[in-house]
Formats: structure tokens, C-alpha cells, sequence
């Protein structure tokens, strides 16, 4: 994060497409790790979701029901993730004592593709958070469900081990892995309610997909 912020600083006047551009050389082939292709794709589709982002109608557009995401409020995420993060593992251990956390948990900027996703690629799972995500869609209440759900995962994966389906996902184990996660970070919140934990979209539990 404090690469990017030296990047949207350095870049605050370039127009969109140019910026895209340089983040995409910049930033991103700086952190190969965090932008892999195959979470953002090939360098074409990743400057296509960069333009999105620095794009301000384009941003504005991509997550309706959405306040807009500044620079300022994506810095100010950006400086509190961390230790936040640090601080809500170290109480998610005092529940699940038998966790044990070896995953590389990356901080950066999605582009507004995820707030949290642990990726599984070759013999790297990394947990990526996505601070610009994170910063549009979670407020202050919510953080440590959110935090706590995404430990949960990596937590699940520790327990299931090789049990779990290998190749591509089927959709049953999909809902039961996001429904657990999300079961348990509203008992370890107990009070939150049921949209807290969702967050987004703000008329999920009204409105069931």
C-alpha cells in the first residue's frame, strides 16, 4: 500500500487511460505475487480493470448503492488494514486455539475485484484483501466480522486438508465453504445482525438471491 499510494500521488493528474497504464507497469509487475493472472488475468484484462478504477465514472458505476470511494478514504484504509487485521487474528486464535496461520496474507489494491479471496494457485494460497474493497464496502462495525470470516477460510482449509474437492470447485461446496465462514463470524459477532455480516448488497437479507 504504500507503494500505491506513492504511485496515486505521483499520478493524481494523469488521465485515466494513461494511468492505467502505469500502474499496470508501475505497481502491479512490481507485485507479481498479488497480481496474478489468475486472479486479474493477462496484462490486457488487467489494464482494463485498472482504467475501470481510475476511471472516476466507471468507479462510481461498478458497485451501485456505494458512497464513492476516494483517494484520501482508500489511504486511510490503507493505514489501519494491517494492524487491524494483526489484531483480529490474535482474537480469532483465543476461539479456534488449534489455528495455525502459514498462509501470506498480501494487502493491495483489487481494482474492486474482491475485499477478501484466498486464492489457490499451484503450490501458492495466498489470502489477498483488497483494501480499495474493503474501504467501499465495510464500515468500522462490520470490519471484525468481515476479518473474521476471512480467517475463518483459511482456518477451514487447515482443518479440511486434502478432503476437500480438488480441481474445480463444484457450486454445493462453494455455498457450504462461503455459508460456514459466514455462520461463524455472526456467532463470533453475536451482535451483529445477519446484513452486518452480509454487508453488501445493503438489501441482501431482504432480498435473497
Amino acid at each position: 500500500m504504500p507503494a500505491y499510494d506513492r504511485f496515486a500521488q505521483a499520478t493524481a493528474g494523469v488521465a485515466p487511460a494513461q494511468r492505467a497504464a502505469a500502474f499496470v507497469t508501475t505497481v502491479a509487475r512490481r507485485y507479481p505475487d498479488h497480481y496474478v493472472p489468475e486472479v486479474f488475468g493477462n496484462d490486457t484484462k488487467l489494464q482494463a480493470r485498472a482504467l475501470r478504477f481510475f476511471d472516476p465514472a466507471q468507479r462510481a458505476a461498478a458497485v451501485p448503492g456505494t458512497s464513492a470511494l476516494t483517494d484520501e478514504r482508500l489511504a486511510a484504509m490503507g493505514r489501519v488494514v494491517g494492524p487491524q487485521f494483526a489484531d483480529q487474528q490474535r482474537r480469532f486464535m483465543q476461539t479456534f486455539t488449534d489455528f495455525s496461520c502459514t498462509t501470506t496474507v498480501e494487502f493491495g489494491v483489487s481494482l474492486l475485484s474482491f475485499d477478501g479471496h484466498p486464492a489457490d494457485f499451484g503450490a501458492k494460497q495466498p489470502l489477498l484483501l483488497g483494501v480499495d474493497s474493503i474501504a467501499l464496502l465495510h464500515v468500522s462495525a462490520d470490519m471484525s466480522a468481515f476479518f473474521d470470516q476471512e480467517i475463518f477460510h483459511l482456518y477451514h482449509r487447515q482443518v479440511i486438508g486434502s478432503r476437500a474437492p480438488q480441481g474445480d470447485e463444484p457450486a454445493w461446496w462453494t455455498m457450504w465453504v462461503e455459508g460456514l465462514a459466514t455462520y461463524v463470524s455472526q456467532r463470533m459477532r453475536s451482535g451483529l445482525t445477519a446484513q452486518q455480516v452480509l454487508w453488501y448488497p445493503k438489501d441482501g437479507r431482504q432480498n435473497p438471491a
